[in-house]
């Protein structure tokens, strides 16, 4: 699949399947946001990325509540206007 251009969120992507997840959409050319609690494995993540002519970008975020959850939504909208993927990756 082509997700050029997209903006794809990605939560839960310091590592594991949920980096694994915003690594293949940002492969297929969609700006991936990745959203962690763990900053600095989150940002290790967009670093690689970048080296390898990706788009991505770190967005540092305890899914603990909603309301926190609806804030990022809310700045993201007003950052890009839209999203068109929104994966939620919890871990147990």
């Amino acid at each position: 699949m082509n997700y050029k251009n997209k903006i794809v969120v990605i939560t839960g992507t310091a590592r594991g399947i949920g980096k694994n997840i915003a690594l293949k959409f940002a492969s297929t050319g969609a700006l991936a946001v990745i959203v962690d609690q763990d900053e600095k494995a989150g940002r290790a993540v967009v670093s690689s990325n970048l080296s390898q002519e990706y788009k991505a970008e770190f967005y540092k975020l305890n899914l603990d509540n909603s309301e926190r959850i609806g804030r990022m939504l809310s700045e993201l909208f007003a950052q890009y206007d839209h999203i068109d993927v929104l994966v939620y990756n919890a871990r147990a």
